[in-house]
């Protein structure tokens, strides 16, 4: 079967990022995240209170939470209106999207060297990668960052061919909220520009 081998490996990240969650000791970080997220659901207001800001330059961060980017807390909010406030809740919104990430570096080689074996086998290699499972285990944006941008790579290469116009605004709206999740979605953005050149620059 096609799909046994896939679904396989998605299978043993789901194990090895679960145990991780479930058993990783809390970081003050995915508490400072978490909390504008569950202002924003119970009182109605982006706010951090957690950290004290007298004396910083972090003066109002009570009222308006402007120090991180604001996708990921935004999606967390919506994401413990359906599943509640835990721990375990907001890692696992981290591994939803390194899911994503998974599909998207499928894509990604299968379109770029046209070979399935080799997109499983780098699919094999990321679900169990030490550094990877640590992150989609945590409540961090990070990987929420990084899959964004991912899914905008492969979203490009899916339909160049098909629609260039369409892949040009799929993909730039992923690396656009990519950068709207974490700084660091500058580099996808970079990323996207080399490939558009690489293999369109003559039609855009």
């Amino acid at each position: 079967n096609t799909y046994v081998l896939p679904l396989c490996i998605l299978a043993i990240y789901l194990a090895l990022t679960v145990a991780t969650a479930l058993t990783q000791i809390p970081g003050t970080d995915e508490g400072f995240f978490a909390n504008p997220a569950f202002n924003l659901l119970t009182k109605g207001q982006f706010a951090t209170t957690i950290l004290d800001t007298f004396a910083t330059p972090f003066k109002g961060m009570e009222r308006h939470t402007y120090w991180i980017m604001p996708l990921q807390p935004l999606t967390l909010s919506i994401w413990y209106r359906v599943f509640g406030f835990s721990v375990f809740s907001t890692r696992s919104l981290s591994i939803v999207w390194g899911l994503v990430a998974l599909v998207s570096w499928f894509i990604i080689v299968r379109s770029l060297f046209k070979r399935t074996s080799l997109a499983l086998v780098v699919l094999a290699l990321l679900s169990c990668d030490y550094i990877f499972i640590v992150c989609a285990a945590s409540g961090r944006m990070d990987i929420m960052s990084a899959s964004l941008g991912f899914a905008g790579f492969a979203t490009y290469l899916l339909l160049r061919e098909r629609s260039l116009a369409w892949a040009i605004l799929v993909s730039q709206s992923l690396i656009v909220m990519s950068g709207l999740t974490h700084p660091m979605g500058l580099l996808p953005f970079f990323g996207l520009i080399c490939l558009s050149l690489y293999f369109d620059r003559k039609s855009i």
